[in-house]
């Protein structure tokens, strides 16, 4: 899960004649991508569990 991403990239890249480098690049930015979209949700469901808990106590 955590390394799958970063070596398709890696490995697409490779196939297709691009540099190490360059493979490596897209690879990083894969995962780093992947690990942000993840903190994003995490962080939009917890506030949405808390705007209901909100609505709950007020209403």
């Amino acid at each position: 899960m955590l390394l799958g991403p970063f070596a398709g990239a890696l490995l697409g890249e490779l196939a297709s004649g691009t540099s190490v480098l360059r493979s490596t690049h897209v690879g990083i930015g894969t995962w780093l991508g992947l690990l942000f979209g993840t903190l994003v949700k995490l962080v939009v469901s917890l506030m949405m569990v808390g705007l209901f808990a909100l609505a709950m106590l007020i209403g």
